[in-house]
């Protein structure tokens, strides 16, 4: 089970750095505010200002999914290869059951 979570976020974390929501793409620091928001909802030992970052910032992520879930439907994210200008499409299934897999 524990292999599994580490798989998961990787893989979540690595497509993070990927996306790219109506033409303005995401810079990989998403995956650095993601963990500032796991850490600040853990009974860890960071200051407040830390919790506070990780909370706002995670929460504005989500907001984003959420509204790309609504303004997009299924096809929720497109990501981009920024070496093979490789376009793909993930669907809503694969990102749910990945980000509920993670949590």
């Amino acid at each position: 089970m524990n292999k599994k979570l580490i798989a998961n976020t990787k893989r979540i974390a690595l497509r993070l750095t990927e996306f790219n929501f109506n033409n303005f793409e995401f810079f990989p620091i998403f995956p650095i505010l993601l963990l500032l928001f796991q850490i600040s909802i853990c009974h860890l030992q960071v200051s407040l200002v830390v919790r506070l970052i990780g909370v706002y910032f995670g929460l504005s992520w989500l907001a984003l999914l959420v509204f790309s879930i609504f303004m997009n439907n299924t096809r929720v994210f497109t990501s981009y290869n920024h070496h093979r200008s490789l376009y793909r499409t993930f669907s809503l299934p694969d990102h749910y059951m990945a980000l509920c897999s993670a949590a």
